[in-house]
């Protein structure tokens, strides 16, 4: 039964995610894929993209802290409410 809850938390977080990830404009989303769901390396993703490895880099940092953002403000009223309903 926990293996169970666990699986299903696990597919509702990476859902969570891939919804804040489709939010973002589509060079962020494509790279961010690339990089941690395609583990694509900065070389590769930079010949993918036609950029160098650097500008990979910091494209990727940018798109990080994009992302970030809407992690935060979509799953911040989730989590209190979560937590006010366990009260």
């Amino acid at each position: 039964m926990d293996n169970a809850l666990s699986a299903l938390e696990d597919k509702e977080r990476k859902q969570a995610i891939q919804n804040c990830l489709n939010l973002l404009p589509g060079e962020e989303n494509f790279l961010l894929t690339l990089f941690y769901f395609e583990d694509q390396n900065l070389e590769e993703i930079g010949k993918i993209m036609n950029i160098n490895a650097n500008n990979v880099k910091v494209k990727l940092f940018r798109s990080r802290q994009k992302l970030a953002a809407i992690l935060k403000k979509q799953l911040e009223p989730e989590t209190i409410d979560y937590y006010e309903r366990r009260r």
